[in-house]
């Protein structure tokens, strides 16, 4: 169980660095830069798509809209 936490401490911080790190020191870079302000937009755009996406891996939201065990089952018949 510790392991599996620390693997998913580790998936978080890369993707938290690797991803939206870039994304927000990109966006900072334009803005000191760029007289184009959609470009900034796009970076902030699509930083906070990962956001979403990085959190949606934490909780998904299906689980809260049909509980736990009904997703569980659900992914068991799809291995099967």
């Amino acid at each position: 169980e510790i392991n599996a936490e620390e693997s998913e401490r580790r998936r978080i911080a890369v993707d938290l660095h690797d991803d939206l790190g870039i994304l927000l020191s990109t966006a900072k870079m334009e803005a000191t830069t760029s007289k184009n302000p959609k470009n900034i937009v796009n970076l902030i755009d699509q930083s906070v798509q990962r956001i979403r996406q990085i959190t949606n891996k934490l909780h998904p939201t299906f689980i809260d809209q049909f509980g736990f065990f009904p997703v569980l089952e659900d992914s068991l018949d799809t291995l099967a």
